[in-house]
């Protein structure tokens, strides 16, 4: 459902830029819905994974996603919040770009230094899902660090832009990106920790 709520966002914003070219919020609006979308689909595959090398790679590709999903992310907020800082953005993408490239270089993701199992979870409804174990990347630390970066971009920004006036945006946008950050930086790590 989620997945499908993205690329309805994702179609919605592109049509929105088919009749506004100019304004490139809508395609950065239509990345980040997409990589939502594929990130959920490859999330429901990842559930499902019966072996080591298909949950390396999707997992992989997960990242890929995230990468797609929150670099366009610092980008929208820094287009609808011109008071962000620029360096702080062009820092958060590098430190992504790192990460995103250590990810399909490692042999098995930026998350995991090596898979050496994959577990069967049940859900309190009795459903189950697959879960990967084995040592952590070191390399995991560069994506947090990029989302407490993220974090405090967006609340210097949306401060800046609340003494400046623009209350409502600030609020709007710099809380909601904000919050989706905050509770996307504390889920991640505690799902990779399992």
């Amino acid at each position: 459902m989620c997945g499908a709520a993205s690329f309805m966002l994702a179609l919605l914003h592109l049509l929105l830029w088919f009749k506004d070219r100019k304004d490139h919020v809508y395609l950065l609006s239509v990345v980040m819905a997409l990589s939502a979308g594929a990130g959920a689909l490859t999330e429901l595959a990842l559930m499902h994974a019966q072996s080591i090398a298909a949950y390396r790679r999707l997992i992989q590709w997960e990242n890929l996603f995230v990468f797609t999903l929150l670099v366009p992310m610092v980008w929208y907020v820094r287009a609808r919040l011109p008071t962000a800082r620029l360096w702080l953005a062009v820092l958060i993408t590098s430190l992504w770009s790192v990460a995103i490239r250590v990810n399909w270089i490692s042999p098995y993701s930026l998350v995991y230094r090596e898979i050496t199992s994959l577990q069967q979870m049940p859900t309190f409804w009795g459903e189950h899902f697959t879960l990967a174990a084995g040592p952590a990347n070191p390399w995991a630390h560069l994506t947090n660090l990029a989302s407490v970066l993220i974090v405090v971009y967006v609340l210097d920004a949306a401060l800046k832009s609340w003494r400046g006036g623009d209350r409502r945006r600030a609020v709007l946008v710099g809380g909601s990106v904000a919050t989706f950050i905050l509770l996307g930086g504390i889920h991640a790590p505690l799902v990779d920790a399992g």
